[in-house]
């Protein structure tokens, strides 16, 4: 009895630990959190991505509820922000790189449906070593 209980305290930690956050690995997101945003429009994603290991490379994104999922980086230009398209961004071994607004994101394009506060959305980041890391990633107003 004992260990039957043992065992199933141990599937319920690993499950809980796992909806909290994603990993890859050596590589850990947290604190992923989406804009909310209107069916037509564009939305954008933030986290923060932690790397224990060697140096990685985070290649993409993908999602269902928009058209296209693009890493961008908002740099200032003359008094003027805009965003730049980034066809990787580098994750250094034992370093931490933020998405966050006013700097790197994943941007939504194309939204197929409202991203509504309370509402949730799945999105993959595909890493060069690390592989697909799959979010449950909340909508709120921040």
């Amino acid at each position: 009895m004992k260990r039957t209980i043992f065992v199933l305290s141990l599937t319920v930690l690993f499950f809980l630990l796992a909806a909290g956050c994603g990993t890859g690995g050596e590589l850990t997101v947290s604190d992923a959190w989406a804009r909310p945003a209107a069916a037509g429009g564009n939305s954008a994603v933030y986290f923060v991505i932690e790397n224990s290991g060697a140096e990685d490379a985070l290649l993409g994104a993908s999602v269902a509820v928009a058209d296209s999922a693009e890493m961008h980086r908002s740099v200032m230009d003359e008094g003027v922000m805009r965003m730049e398209m980034q066809p990787s961004v580098a994750v250094p071994g034992g370093g931490r790189v933020a998405f966050e607004p006013g700097g790197l994101h994943i941007m939504l394009i194309g939204l197929k449906e409202d991203l509504n506060p309370g509402d949730s959305l799945e999105v993959t980041l595909t890493f060069e070593k690390a592989g697909e890391i799959t979010l449950q990633v909340p909508v709120e107003e921040r």
